[in-house]
């Protein structure tokens, strides 16, 4: 038989023996804590700004009297609970929050040992709880911190990762030689590389009709309705291997290859990638040119030999003896 699968907070919970007595015993040391949460809440804050790194992603004063109201909260959830799927998806969002105000992860591992260390001080001084509770109840505190660093470092790294990576794609399509347009089913454009803007004068703007995006000066030569319409019904990619016009802004002729891709998507119906070849054109002139005159050079030379023969036989022969 398969193991029935858990869900992740559930099997975190079974890795570091999170019970529900661990639960009772940590609701038992509220009523010890409540006394004490200013201090702690304050020596927290303490902490945090006199770090450098730390309080620099703290605006001000204001901002910090905010926060620890907001740490007050977490700290009555982390002991009292309830500890259950809604608790989970909280803690998780901590994470995403710490990479949002740009908090390097160093920090989590250091506020998270200030804090059950102040907490676990508490504990141990606590009249209400017998000696043998004192110690399970400081196990139950290291317990539920452990989970709550995980769960809120799991996230953190998902969603550095997820950043990181944006970034990456970001750099990647900005420096797209190639401009792509993502059209809705409605004919507007729903996303555009930035090159877009630089090869259609700033036309490709999110949201407009694709057919104003694309300049007429490009769209007809290539008749791109038609190419567009012929791709949507068969669900066939169409390439215009090379499509010349004349860009009446820049006053010459231009070259591109057009690139049609039917996607049927809810939120894009076609693709459509248009890539400026003048250049590469302009190069393979340039190269067929200079070949050319390389070639007529080589038969200069050869038709200045075979001529240079026979006028130096004809030199000697009348030479004077």
């Amino acid at each position: 038989m398969d193991p029935i699968e858990l869900h992740p907070f559930d099997e975190m919970k079974t890795w570091v023996g999170f019970t529900e007595r661990d639960a009772e015993l940590l609701q038992e040391a509220w009523t010890c804590l409540q006394p004490q949460v200013v201090p702690i809440i304050d020596h927290f804050y303490e902490k945090i700004l006199a770090s450098r790194g730390a309080r620099s992603v703290l605006a001000d004063d204001a901002q910090v009297e905010r926060l620890k109201i907001t740490l007050r909260k977490w700290l009555e959830e982390l002991l009292v609970g309830p500890h259950d799927l809604a608790y989970y998806e909280r803690r998780r969002r901590i994470g995403h929050r710490h990479v949002d105000v740009g908090l390097h992860s160093r920090y989590m591992y250091t506020a998270m040992s200030v804090m059950q260390e102040d907490v676990c001080n508490v504990i141990r001084d606590c009249d209400h709880l017998t000696e043998a509770e004192r110690h399970d109840s400081i196990r139950a505190v290291q317990r539920i911190c452990a989970l709550d660093l995980a769960l809120m470092t799991g996230t953190y790294v998902e969603s550095r990762e997820r950043q990181q990576l944006a970034t990456l794609q970001s750099m990647l399509v900005d420096n797209l030689t190639v401009t792509v347009l993502l059209v809705d089913p409605e004919g507007n454009i729903a996303a555009a590389t930035r090159p877009s803007s630089r090869l259609f004068g700033g036309t490709a703007t999110l949201g407009r009709p694709w057919r104003e995006a694309v300049p007429a000066w490009l769209r007809e030569p290539a008749e791109l309705e038609q190419h567009v319409a012929r791709a949507l019904k068969t669900g066939h990619d169409i390439s215009l291997l090379r499509v010349d016009a004349t860009d009446p802004l820049e006053g010459f002729d231009r070259s591109f290859r057009v690139h049609v891709v039917p996607l049927r998507h809810a939120q894009a119906d076609f693709m459509l990638q248009v890539e400026d070849l003048t250049e590469a054109v302009a190069m393979e002139t340039r190269l067929g040119k200079a070949e050319a005159l390389a070639r007529l050079g080589s038969m200069s030379a050869a038709v200045a030999h075979e001529l240079r023969n026979p006028l130096a036989g004809m030199s000697g022969a009348f030479a004077t003896p």
